[in-house]
């Protein structure tokens, strides 16, 4: 149900933009308060309750696997086919996956809940990345600051400073002590982040499919599961983390750096390209990965 009215606030988004009723400074004032309340909301809510075991090593290791290997496309094997800026985005959104928007509710229907606890670490090792990782890269893209300055906005980026709180509440085997106010503020980051995409896709999105985004979208949805796969199945994890890391790894690409690429006016026509047929395609891989796990 949860996904239904996710659905429908991207439609109603989408409808609003269409007819000129929903402006980019409308999204600009929903970009802002994503960053700056509604994620490190989640970081301080999630983290704390992560699962301490060992075959949840298994799910930490896979998302370092999927943002490494895109890295090392774009950034490394495809270097010179594309410009810094060219390469952000794909490296961005293929490195990182949705899943916790769509991979839970699919998760849940396929799989059962029994072992959703290692679908979360997956996806709050994805939260730190996109946190670290993707904000160091879109800040390197940013008119060639100096290091200093890259480790300054990555430093007091608010989802980084709170994924420290939280990383620090893990550790001490505490809970945050404003469960209900957290929980309410990270309950409106999926509608808020669906008026965002639905502006995006209704501005930028089309048919037409650029090589990068041929190639992004190859790996996130088909060679980075199989690089996750292989990973663990060669490490001796277990079947349940093996699977659900599998699954998490071939989720579309992962919305809230998505934000973060469009707040920093980023390829908004690629970053929408990207979202749309990215999740859209995944609906129909992820059965495929299902079936084969299976």
């Amino acid at each position: 149900m949860a996904l239904v009215w996710l659905v429908c606030a991207l439609v109603l988004s989408f409808a609003l933009t269409r007819r000129g009723l929903l402006r980019s400074q409308h999204t600009g004032w929903a970009n802002r308060y994503i960053i700056n309340v509604a994620l490190p909301a989640v970081a301080l809510l999630n983290l704390p309750a992560l699962p301490r075991n060992a075959q949840a090593g298994y799910a930490v290791i896979s998302p370092l696997v999927v943002f490494a290997g895109a890295y090392l496309l774009f950034y490394v094997l495809l270097k010179k086919r594309y410009t810094p800026s060219q390469r952000v985005v794909p490296t961005v959104l293929s490195g990182l996956g949705n899943t916790s928007f769509i991979g839970f509710p699919l998760i849940a229907v396929l799989w059962g809940t029994q072992h959703m606890g290692y679908a979360v670490v997956y996806d709050q090792v994805g939260f730190i990345l996109m946190a670290t990782a993707a904000q160091f890269l879109i800040s390197q893209d940013e008119g060639n600051p100096s290091v200093r300055g890259m480790a300054q906005r990555v430093l007091f980026f608010p989802p980084f400073l709170a994924m420290l709180v939280g990383l620090a509440l893990l550790l001490g085997g505490y809970e945050s002590p404003l469960q209900p106010v957290l929980k309410l503020a990270s309950q409106s980051l999926s509608p808020m982040a669906m008026v965002v995409v639905g502006f995006t896709l209704a501005r930028h999105a089309s048919f037409r499919f650029p090589t990068v985004l041929r190639i992004g979208l190859s790996y996130k949805l088909l060679v980075a599961p199989a690089a996750v796969y292989l990973v663990l199945q060669c490490s001796g994890a277990g079947e349940a983390v093996r699977n659900m890391s599998v699954f998490e790894a071939a989720m579309g690409p992962m919305i809230t750096p998505a934000i973060l690429l469009l707040h920093h006016k980023k390829d908004p026509r690629l970053v929408a390209q990207f979202l749309f047929w990215g999740i859209a395609l995944s609906f129909a891989s992820t059965p495929l990965w299902f079936l084969l796990l299976r």
